[in-house]
């Protein structure tokens, strides 16, 4: 039972990278406006949320991936608000990636 669990994340993990890895392409050119949701009506809902709370998960460098997406749509010519979203986020998002992986090591018995 316990290695099933451990096998379907291990799957869902690659299947998540797989998908973050044709993102991170996207990134590059998709246009802002679907990256950083500017219609405000769904506040936190959007890639750059998404690509944030990833930065928790260590499954299938899932985190990596999410940060090379990040890094493709720093480099873009973004509006003003658009870069302070990003850099006023990045802190507690590292900081709750921090956190994850902390309680993940100590599940694990491993010094944080």
């Amino acid at each position: 039972q316990y290695q099933q669990q451990i096998d379907k994340r291990d799957v869902a993990g690659a299947i998540v990278a797989d998908v973050l890895g044709t993102l991170e392409k996207f990134c590059q050119s998709m246009p802002l406006d679907w990256m950083f949701n500017l219609d405000n009506q769904q506040k936190g809902i959007d890639f750059i949320s998404a690509l944030l709370h990833l930065l928790q998960e260590d499954t299938a460098n899932i985190q990596v991936l999410s940060v090379a997406c990040l890094q493709q749509l720093s480099m873009r010519k973004l509006e003003q608000d658009q870069w302070f979203r990003i850099i006023s986020s990045l802190p507690s998002a590292l900081f709750q990636a921090s956190n994850a992986a902390a309680k993940r090591a100590a599940e694990r018995g491993l010094p944080s």
